[in-house]
């Protein structure tokens, strides 16, 4: 069967404007890329349920709108998942917790995506990359995450409505009274490695030299270079 042969597919950056079910049938399916093209819609169940060896998926920067299906929970083998820059809505899964390999979650920039950060995700324990900014996040940052300090290398939460501290034990900075940590970008990344993320998004430029002078680095500092994926602990 040609459908059972196929474990890769690339389609990434072009003008497709829909999910056809050629994709739901796929048992040997590996890894798909559909980013960066024009799709609607909401993610057909098929996806999931058709392709049950998927290592990694990716859907960014669509026009994607609707609910992740809890669908998504039967994707066992999942080690990428970016769902990024969409029109999704709803909370995040529970059913993520399954995802005992995932490496990369990446949810960031759905605005309509509320709720709380579940604490299931601090059972993930090969996660190095948790991308949930730009959502309307509330609450706390759960004790949970902890665990993740072996292993976790990048976590945004910019731009959400969350509060309180970040918990003891996640090798996380917070970042000193009056001083200004500088933020990161994707371009600046390896110079910045060395410091982990973040709470949000505050331009140093701006607060003033009161709150944020030019000997805290926030202004020469490389790290605050480009504009696209900064981010910083909030002053």
């Amino acid at each position: 069967d040609e459908s059972d042969s196929l474990t890769h597919v690339d389609v990434s950056k072009n003008q497709l404007t829909g999910m056809d079910h050629y994709w739901h049938n796929h048992t040997n399916l590996r890894e798909l890329n559909l980013g960066y093209n024009q799709i609607t819609g909401t993610i057909p169940i098929g996806l999931a349920t058709g392709c049950p060896l998927l290592q990694k998926l990716t859907l960014q920067s669509n026009q994607l709108s609707g609910t992740i299906p809890v669908e998504f929970g039967d994707l066992i083998y999942l080690t990428e998942l970016r769902l990024s820059n969409n029109f999704f809505n709803g909370t995040i899964l529970d059913e993520f917790h399954v995802f005992s390999s995932i490496q990369v979650l990446d949810l960031g920039n759905n605005r309509d995506i509320s709720g709380t950060i579940p604490p299931q995700l601090g059972s993930l324990t090969q996660l190095e990359r948790l991308h949930l900014h730009d959502l309307q996040l509330s609450g706390t940052v759960p004790s949970e995450l902890a665990s993740l300090s072996g292993t976790l290398e990048r976590l945004y939460l910019r731009e959400n409505a969350i509060t309180g501290t970040l918990p003891s034990g996640t090798g996380l900075k917070a970042g000193e009274a009056g001083g200004c940590t500088p933020p990161y970008g994707e371009d600046e990344i390896e110079a910045c490695e060395a410091e982990n993320v973040l709470l949000g998004w505050v331009d140093c430029s701006v607060r003033g030299a009161s709150q944020c002078a030019e000997s805290d680095g926030c202004r020469d500092d490389p790290c605050f270079k480009s504009e696209d994926g900064l981010i910083e602990l909030q002053c």
